[in-house]
């Protein structure tokens, strides 16, 4: 799943996911999107629903009946965009989020510093998180080739989180 705010990161998120990522024949992407009808009233272009939901489809739609967008509709006194996004992950029963380091208010003064709600989801989801901070696609890089590493403490998350990067690499 790939949680998409329109933002530069998301869209490298997306790019990245479809191009560099997953198995082209047979492995599906959710694109997840939370709007707001009284933030779309002011929000840019490229931040609005419709724009990203075009783009979307636009990413995506050589995948058939393997991708789908999931928009979901944040209302005053509801759910955060933070707890829809977990429950689109849970309800797609989906294998890894991915999503960009910073949304769509832009990257922190302290670089080293994510967006609240890839913060929120890193130590809240139940799924694992690939969070993109460079966007580099495998085919640019100088030896074709990712680096992959995985914070390990012993427990059966992070040993989870090894396994899944070893999987990643065989793609």
């Amino acid at each position: 799943m790939v949680c998409h705010d329109g933002s530069q990161q998301s869209i490298d998120a997306l790019k990245m996911t479809r191009w560099s990522l997953m198995n082209e024949r047979k492995d599906e992407v959710v694109v997840a999107h939370c709007w707001s009808a009284k933030k779309n009233e002011y929000l840019s272009l490229e931040l609005k629903y419709d724009h990203i939901k075009d783009s979307s489809d636009t990413e995506c739609i050589a995948l058939g009946s393997r991708w789908q967008f999931d928009d979901m509709e944040m209302v005053d006194g509801g759910k955060t965009a933070k707890e829809l996004l977990n429950e689109a992950a849970e309800k797609h029963n989906v294998h890894v989020c991915v999503v960009g380091w910073h949304g769509r208010k832009g990257p922190k003064k302290d670089l080293t510093v994510m967006g609240s709600a890839v913060q929120h989801m890193a130590v809240n989801n139940k799924t694992p998180i690939f969070v993109l901070k460079d966007p580099i696609a495998r085919k640019d890089k100088p030896d074709n080739s990712y680096r992959w590493s995985a914070l390990i403490d012993g427990s059966r998350e992070s040993l989870r989180a090894l396994i899944y990067i070893a999987k990643l690499k065989q793609v």
